[in-house]
C-alpha cells in the first residue's frame, strides 16, 4: 500500500464499500463476524463487520451486496465468531447458529468455490484485511 489513504476501516455494525484502488480492514473481531465481498473483474469489494445478526438482516444485505458486485466474479470471505471457553453453552450455541446461517447463506448466494470460510477458536480475536494489490483476504489473529 502506498499511504493511509489506500485503506478503509469497516467498524462494528457497518457495510462499506471501497472502489478499486482501496483496501479494507475489520477491527477486532471476537464474538463479531466480518465478511469480505470481492469482486475480481473490477476490483470493488464490500466488507462488513457485525456483532451479532440479530439485529440485521444479513440475507438482504448479501443479496443486495451480490446484485452490485455480481456473483460470477466476486469471493467471499467470513471470519470471526470466536466461541467462548468462559460463557455458557447458550453464548456458544448463538455464535454457532450463526455461523451456521452465514455459511449457508454465502453458499446459496454464491459458487461454493468462491466462499472461503475461517471461524475463529474459543476467545480468539482477529481482523480481515482485503489487500487488492495481491487479491487476496488476509486473516490476521490478534492478541485480546
Amino acid at each position: 500500500m502506498k499511504n493511509i489513504d489506500d485503506i478503509m476501516e469497516v467498524g462494528m455494525g457497518q457495510i462499506r464499500k471501497a472502489n478499486s484502488e482501496t483496501n479494507q480492514f475489520t477491527d477486532h473481531l471476537k464474538p463479531c463476524f466480518g465478511v469480505g465481498f470481492y469482486n475480481t473483474n473490477t476490483k470493488e469489494s464490500y466488507m462488513l463487520h457485525y456483532p451479532d445478526l440479530m439485529f440485521y438482516d444479513f440475507e438482504k444485505d448479501v443479496e443486495s451486496i451480490k446484485s452490485d458486485l455480481g456473483a460470477k466474479d466476486t469471493i467471499a470471505y467470513a471470519c470471526g465468531g470466536a466461541t467462548s471457553s468462559t460463557e455458557d453453552n447458550s453464548y456458544n450455541k448463538f455464535i454457532l447458529e450463526d455461523r451456521d446461517y452465514i455459511e449457508t447463506t454465502l453458499k446459496d448466494k454464491f459458487k461454493d468455490e468462491n466462499v472461503s470460510i475461517s471461524w475463529s477458536s474459543d476467545d480468539e480475536m482477529a481482523e480481515l484485511y482485503l489487500n487488492k494489490n495481491t487479491s487476496e483476504f488476509v486473516l490476521k489473529k490478534v492478541k485480546n
